[in-house]
C-alpha cells in the first residue's frame, strides 16, 4: 500500500518539470531574495483588528518575507491541488491508475502527498533564497530560533492542500480553484468571530450559531500569531493541522469513492 501511494506521489511531484512550475520557482526565489530584509510582521496603524489578532502576545513573529513566501506557496497549493485530480478524470488517466492494483483512497493520498511535497520544496527553495539574501546584505544568518519559527509556517500547507484537494474531488479544476479561494477568504473573515462575539451584548443568542460556523472553517490566522516556538501553542498548531487535514481528506475520500469516473 505504501509503495503505491508513494508511486502516485512521485508521479505528481514530477510535474514540477513543467515550465509554469519552473518559472514560479524562479520568481519565488528572486522575490524572497529581494524581500529578505523586510522586518517582522508589524502594523503601523493602531486599533486594527488584524494587529490585535496577529501581534498580541510574546515570542517570535513571522517575518514579512516569509509571510510572502507562505502566501506564494499556498497559491501553488491551490493551482496544483485543484487541477490535478480533475484533469486526471477528464483525460481518463485516473481510470488507468485505479485500474491497476491501486485503490481510490491510495490514489487520493498519493496525490495529496505529491502536492504537499511540491509546496514544501517551493517553500524551502524560497527560504534558502531569503537566507542567502540576508547573508549577502548583512553578513549574518538569521538566528536559529527565528528561522525555526518561520519554518513552523510549513504546517499551514498541509490542511490548505487537503482542503483544495477535497474541492477538486467535487468540482472541475477552475471551479475548484475559485471555490477554494473563496473558502479561504471566508475562513479568514470568520477568524474574527471571537472578537465579534465579545463586542455583542450578552443577551443576544446568536453567539452559539456564530461559534458553530467558526468551528467548521479552519482558522489560518493561527499560523501567523506571535508565540514562543517551544510551548503549548506550537504543539497545538501541529495537532490542529493534523486533525483538520484528516477531516478534509476523509470528505475527499468519501466523494472520490462514490464518484462515477466515467461521467
Amino acid at each position: 500500500m505504501t509503495e503505491r501511494i508513494f508511486a502516485i506521489a512521485e508521479l505528481t511531484f514530477r510535474k514540477l518539470k513543467e515550465p509554469a512550475f519552473f518559472l514560479l520557482f524562479i520568481f519565488a526565489a528572486i522575490a524572497a531574495y529581494s524581500m529578505s530584509e523586510m522586518e517582522a510582521l508589524s502594523f503601523q496603524k493602531e486599533n486594527l483588528i488584524m494587529a490585535e489578532l496577529l501581534s498580541s502576545g510574546t515570542g517570535s513573529a513571522p517575518l514579512t518575507s516569509f509571510l510572502f513566501i507562505t502566501c506564494m506557496t499556498l497559491l501553488l497549493g491551490i493551482f496544483a491541488g485543484a487541477t490535478d485530480i480533475p484533469r486526471d478524470i477528464e483525460s481518463k488517466m485516473i481510470l488507468v491508475l485505479v485500474g491497476k492494483p491501486i485503490r481510490r483512497t491510495e490514489y487520493l493520498i498519493g496525490k495529496y502527498l505529491g502536492v504537499c511535497l511540491m509546496c514544501v520544496s517551493f517553500f524551502i527553495i524560497a527560504a534558502i533564497s531569503a537566507n542567502v539574501g540576508h547573508l549577502i546584505k548583512t553578513g549574518q544568518l538569521y538566528p536559529f530560533t527565528m528561522m525555526f519559527r518561520q519554518f513552523l509556517l510549513v504546517f499551514s500547507i498541509f490542511p490548505f492542500v487537503a482542503m483544495t484537494v477535497m474541492f477538486s474531488c467535487f468540482f472541475a479544476d477552475i471551479t475548484a480553484m475559485i471555490i477554494a479561494s473563496v473558502y479561504v477568504i471566508f475562513s479568514v473573515f470568520l477568524s474574527t468571530i471571537p472578537l465579534l462575539v465579545e463586542m455583542l451584548p450578552k443577551s443576544i443568542t446568536i453567539t452559539t450559531y456564530l461559534y458553530f460556523i467558526y468551528y467548521v472553517c479552519p482558522n489560518y490566522l493561527f499560523y501567523f500569531l506571535t508565540y514562543k516556538i517551544i510551548g503549548l501553542v506550537s504543539v497545538s498548531l501541529i495537532i490542529y493541522s493534523f486533525s483538520i487535514t484528516v477531516i478534509f481528506l476523509m470528505i475527499a475520500a468519501m466523494r472520490l469513492n462514490s464518484r462515477d469516473l466515467l461521467a
